[in-house]
């Protein structure tokens, strides 16, 4: 009984991760949401439409590299230790360089904290009255514990000491993600990729400026994790006591850390029922003890110190209302109920909650009653704070002033700007890799499931697409032909332009069907001298009818304007195509890639044509 309920928690947890990584790796591919540079302050996520084939040319390109790197073992050769040190100080000094050239100053709640931490170095604690920051806000007391010790000891509001002290974080963060990977999974391969991807993460580099425990609270939060690996390792309960206080600090410096203590928690519970580890039971006591004896240390200290009582502050319950409400930047992002709610009760810790409950309890109902509300509303809320490649990274620095070089005032609000959003975005889309990962799980080596994963989207993918150069030029004509069309004249004309474009593109996906099953053996052998790449060929042959098609198909929808419509064919089709890599691969090789493609391809075409016929009616 207690193996059956453990695998099916474990079970759970990895479907409903696979689900949303799923959603996200499909949303990532297709669209981006980003902040419009003319309303920055405001911060209104808007969404645009991705340029697929940027994205896996991008996503070929880096495969390619690491296919070389390889094929001539050098990742084998790198010496991992030394990679280390190259990627820590390269993060470390970037972010200190960026702190010296950005000229960024706190504001919002950055320069709250800042402004209290600097009056608590002059015994000033006029924010800990009734109804100030500090009593609205008391997780905010460990960030501005940590500022008031730097202030003191560099003097005066030096925004700068704390930005340095990022910079350090910065850098433990790389370290001890790759010390994690080492820990777990014994592979030099896996610790250079960690070491090389966290290396190119630029939004760590630009968060150095942002006054806030994100990236410091993250390091501390990562050394907890790592010191509990190594408690689960040796046994020692010494390891789980600094795992406490590090995860304590984490979570006093940066309160959303605590996501962190309860998956730590869950970890050692799970250990102790499936290896009958009592340790690890007194262990995530102890995590929790921890947390709890920091936190009432700290708040016990100030209060001392102010001599006013720290109450517990807004409650959690105004937050979560909050995420459930519309707002001006976007369903569920900040809207200021829950800091107009806690003020209008006069800070009513009680009130304000029943006040709170009584929202969610609307909220509920109205998903419940509306639920394609509830399904757009989640929708937009969970891509306007996950697909936004940057997180808010750009958006963190826009307070600057002073003089400064033409390179940082292009990073700011220039060409720079939409090279480094480019950039994270296609860093994004990385997650695409999965192909080739998936291949070493149907038995496969990294050498040849990355040499199949080249063959297919170096060879017989392109010799399928290159007749599509022609539907794709019929494709961009008939958007404007289409949209610019009265609505009298697509009653008639509109049908005979589709019956001859489908024809054109039928006929035309028909012939290199034939064509490509015939010659599938020669273009591999005698034109690209790898046998291997006319089984893919001969495969893929079956979806030149539909997928010629189909540029054309949308294109037409697009032009009725049913963007929307097809956003949704395209997002339903690629997550047929991840399953596909997901769970045909590792059963039937790349061949389960290949079915899966053809099917969404299928699909695309029959949900067109649905659409069209619906729209004649």
């Amino acid at each position: 009984m207690k193996n059956l309920i453990l695998r099916g928690a474990k079970g759970t947890v990895f479907w409903l991760s696979l689900i949303f990584m799923l959603f996200l790796t499909a949303v990532s591919l297709v669209s981006t949401a980003y902040f419009n540079q003319a309303d920055f302050y405001g911060e209104h996520p808007r969404y645009r439409m991705d340029n697929i084939l940027i994205n896996l040319v991008f996503i070929f390109l880096v495969l390619a590299v690491l296919v070389f790197l390889n094929a001539k073992g050098i990742l084998e050769k790198i010496p991992v230790k030394g990679l280390a040190a190259a990627a820590v100080l390269f993060v470390i000094v970037a972010s200190i360089l960026w702190v010296r050239v950005s000229h960024t100053y706190p504001e919002a709640d950055q320069k709250a904290v800042s402004w209290v931490s600097y009056l608590m170095t002059q015994n000033n604690f006029l924010f800990f009255e009734p109804e100030k920051y500090m009593q609205i806000y008391p997780n905010q007391l460990g960030l501005a514990a940590i500022l008031e010790a730097l202030y003191r000891i560099t003097g005066g509001e030096n925004w700068d000491a704390f930005r340095y002290l990022t910079a350090a974080a910065n850098g433990a963060v790389v370290y001890l993600l790759y010390r994690i990977t080492d820990r777990q999974f014994h592979s030099r391969k896996a610790d250079c990729l960690v070491l090389i991807g966290s290396a190119c993460c630029v939004q760590i580099i630009l968060y150095t400026t942002f006054l806030y425990g994100i990236m410091l609270g993250l390091a501390f939060a990562l050394a907890a994790f790592y010191v509990l690996l190594v408690f689960l390792e040796k046994g020692r309960i010494g390891y789980a006591v600094l795992s406490g206080i590090l995860i304590g600090i984490s979570i006093l410096v940066k309160n959303n850390y605590s996501i962190f203590l309860v998956a730590m928690v869950i970890l050692l519970l799970y250990q102790a029922l499936e290896k009958k580890n009592w340790k690890a039971v007194l262990a995530a006591v102890i995590l929790v003890l921890a947390f709890a004896g920091l936190n009432r240390g700290l708040t016990a200290f100030y209060e001392y110190r102010s001599g006013m009582e720290i109450g517990s502050g807004m409650p959690k319950t105004l937050w979560v209302a909050m995420g459930m409400q519309e707002g001006e930047r976007a369903e569920g992002w900040y809207n200021e109920f829950n800091y107009n709610t806690f003020l209008e009760t006069g800070c009513d810790a009680e009130e304000s909650d029943a006040i709170a409950k009584a929202s969610i309890a609307d909220s509920l109902e109205k998903f419940k009653n509306d639920p394609a509300y509830a399904l757009n509303f989640y929708y937009k809320k969970t891509v306007s704070q996950w697909n936004e490649p940057t997180c808010e990274a750009l958006w963190v620095n826009q307070f600057h002033s002073g003089e400064f070089s033409r390179i940082v005032q292009s990073i700011y609000d220039g060409k720079l700007y939409t090279v480094l959003e480019e950039y994270m975005n296609l860093f994004q889309s990385l997650e695409a890799i999965s192909i080739p990962l998936a291949l070493q799980k149907y038995g496969m080596s990294i050498s040849a499931s990355l040499s199949t994963y080249g063959i297919l989207t170096g060879i017989a993918l392109p010799c399928i697409l290159f007749p599509s150069a022609l539907t794709n030029s019929i494709s961009t004509m008939l958007l404007p032909e289409v949209a610019s069309m009265p609505d009298a004249q697509k009653k008639h004309a509109l049908p005979q332009l589709l019956r001859k474009v489908i024809f054109f593109c039928l006929f035309l996906g028909f012939a290199c069907l034939l064509f490509f099953f015939t010659a599938s053996g020669f273009i591999s052998r005698r034109i690209f001298h790898t046998p291997e790449a006319g089984n893919y060929i001969l495969t893929l042959a079956f979806i030149c009818p539909f997928l010629y098609s189909n540029t054309a198909l949308i294109s037409v929808l697009n032009g009725l304007d049913l963007a929307g419509k097809t956003f949704l064919i395209n997002l339903f089709t690629l997550a047929v195509r991840i399953c596909g890599v997901l769970f045909l691969i590792p059963q039937f090789g790349i061949l389960g890639y290949l079915w899966a493609l053809l099917a969404s391809q299928l699909l695309t075409f029959g949900c067109c044509m649905f659409l069209l016929i619906k729209q004649g009616r």
